[in-house]
This record gives C-alpha cells, structure tokens and sequence, in this order.
C-alpha cells in the first residue's frame, strides 16, 4: 500500500513517511519499520529512487528541459540531486542527457 501511495504521488514536494503513514493510520516510526523490513530500503531513499528513475525515463522520452522535468518529478534543483544522480545513474545529467536524450 505505501509503494502504491508513492507510486501515486512521487510528484508531490510534501511526500514523505509521516504524510504516508497518516494516510493510512499508522505512526511514522511503525511505517517506516514495516516499509524497511519488506522493501530492504527506506522509505525516503525508496521515494528518491522512484523519482530519479523517472526523471531518466522522462529525459529519455520527452523533450522537456531539466529544470521542468526536476520540477515534475517534485524534486529541488540543487548539489544534492546531481550527486543522487551521478551516484545512482554512473553519470552526469550532462553525460545521460548526451547519451540518451
């Protein structure tokens, strides 16, 4: 249920564990526990995942630029996002971009 919830609103800038578990009536720390213990992962790097791979499909599959993509996606641009990436795609938004788009 907490994957389809993210999977619903990857989008959403708010999303995050205690918005998740207050939709379906749990605390935050039980729901973050029971979504590690099935998932093997957090539900903050679950929901970062989920995101960057869809910011890969959308430069992959559309025109749109970078910042409205990020923007789409419900990230922030920032150091951070392009580290995530780097790290998660083994290169650059530039490199990616250039290899795929």
């Amino acid at each position: 249920k907490i994957c389809d919830m993210i999977e619903k609103n990857y989008w959403r800038k708010d999303l995050c564990l205690s918005m998740i578990a207050e939709e379906i009536n749990l605390t935050a720390n039980y729901a973050g526990q029971l979504f590690k213990q099935v998932q093997q992962v957090s539900v903050s790097k679950y929901i970062l995942e989920l995101r960057l791979e869809k910011m890969g499909y959308y430069l992959r599959t559309t025109s749109l630029s970078s910042s409205e993509i990020i923007d789409k996606i419900g990230l922030e641009k920032n150091n951070y996002l392009y580290t995530c990436f780097k790290k998660h795609f083994g290169m650059s938004l530039s490199e990616y971009k250039i290899k795929y788009g």
